[in-house]
């Protein structure tokens, strides 16, 4: 009888489990599926984005600076010369937008036109050397820069700043002013650092890219390296640097 009593228990335990689960299950049944709301991506304003590859090209104005001295005696020596030339551009770049930041890196391969060596007599104070009847003439070759940019936008509208790594060649020379004949010529890489801002603007979209319209002012200094005259008569410390305002045409793909 006792046994009888619980196998009877057990049953009753069994059917009222079996029970409660299959309650459950029903009520879930009935709540239907969850659906759960996808986080919606970030759009930028007036919905256009600047993450993308780029290239550009770019024409412009720039004023050039070098400045030598002398490192044999007397002091003071100067081989400094100063022009204004043309210039252009080639640059490309990659960039991606973070809410309304953009970062981005970009290289570019600037060209100097008319870039003869520019002169500077000694009786100049720009070509003070202890002998007289002499030219200082100097120029910076073409040269390229790398580095990196940080902007942020306003829809259409891009500001930045811009810096990183330059490299160019410097030529120096000196020659005879009365006869013209070129006493020593001296051409050395340079590296340097440059820096600058700008602004852009996208135009609109024209066949395969977005057609970007900007200008931008860029100071590049080359450092100080040492010319070398074989003679050793005329060995000099060299450094430049280079200010540029450029109009931008870019291509956003």
């Amino acid at each position: 009888m006792r046994r009888r009593n619980i196998v009877l228990r057990l049953l009753v335990a069994a059917v009222g489990s079996v029970t409660l689960t299959c309650a459950a299950v029903a009520a879930d049944l009935g709540r239907g599926p969850i659906v759960r709301t996808p986080v919606a991506p970030y759009v930028p304003m007036y919905g256009y984005s600047w993450t993308g590859f780029y290239s550009a090209s770019s024409i412009g104005f720039g004023w050039v600076e070098i400045d030598g001295t002398l490192v044999t005696s007397p002091p003071d020596q100067r081989h400094n010369t100063s022009a204004k030339r043309l210039l252009s551009a080639s640059a490309i770049g990659a960039q991606f937008q973070w809410a309304d930041w953009v970062i981005g890196v970009e290289g570019s391969y600037n060209t100097l036109y008319r870039n003869n060596l520019t002169p500077t007599t000694s009786s100049e104070s720009d070509c003070l050397i202890a002998t007289l009847d002499r030219t200082c003439l100097s120029r910076v070759r073409n040269f390229w820069t790398a580095g990196g940019r940080l902007g942020y936008a306003w829809g259409t509208f891009l500001l930045y700043g811009t810096g990183g790594y330059a490299s160019g060649k410097i030529e120096t020379q000196t020659k005879i002013t009365s006869t013209d004949g070129v006493i020593e010529d001296s051409e050395v890489r340079h590296n340097g650092w440059f820096g600058g801002v700008g602004t852009e603007y996208f135009i609109t979209r024209l066949w395969f890219s977005d057609l970007i319209l900007g200008l931008d002012y860029k100071h590049v200094e080359f450092d100080k390296v040492r010319h070398d005259d074989p003679a050793g008569v005329l060995t000099r410390d060299v450094k430049a640097h280079v200010d540029m305002i450029q109009f931008r045409i870019v291509s956003k793909y």
